[in-house]
């Protein structure tokens, strides 16, 4: 699976062109934004000032995402940005603007995704078929994607 990521927000749309099928999740796009693209779409949704150019763009993200064609999660990552930040209203709108655009799709930490690369390449190796994990690597909940449940996130034989 190919995880876009995008640094330029007003692209965003063009950027998220599927590359062979392979960005592609149960038949639906995903798409990984930096925490500063967060920002910029939760200021664009809360219609804070100087944000009208994206207007677009975030109409567009919140349609896909409405109609279930989009996947846009966040990782362990996103969570911690966003704690970090000082002012308390700024990091509760932040929050819910995420909470309510990733509908609470998460995506595995890296250490998890690297484990179960490295796992296939020994198997192509050793002339083993490789273990299919594309879909376990995104999912719907939070707290098995970053760790915090006893069950193991991938799970490869």
């Amino acid at each position: 699976m190919v995880i876009l990521h995008t640094r330029y927000y007003r692209k965003l749309v063009l950027a998220a062109i599927p590359w062979g099928g392979r960005m592609m999740t149960n038949k639906k796009m995903v798409i990984y934004l930096d925490q500063n693209k967060w920002i910029q779409l939760a200021r664009t949704v809360l219609g804070k000032p100087g944000m009208s150019q994206y207007e677009k763009v975030k109409d567009i993200i919140l349609e896909k995402v409405a109609k279930d064609e989009w996947q846009i999660p966040l990782s362990i990552i996103h969570h911690l940005e966003t704690m970090s930040r000082l002012e308390e209203r700024s990091r509760t709108e932040l929050a819910r603007v995420m909470g309510e655009v990733s509908q609470n799709y998460s995506i595995l930490p890296f250490m998890y995704i690297d484990k179960a690369e490295f796992r296939n390449s020994l198997r192509i190796a050793f002339d083993l078929s490789p273990i299919d994990f594309r879909n376990e690597v995104i999912c719907k909940d939070f707290f098995v994607r970053v760790g915090w449940m006893e069950q193991s996130p991938i799970s490869m034989v």
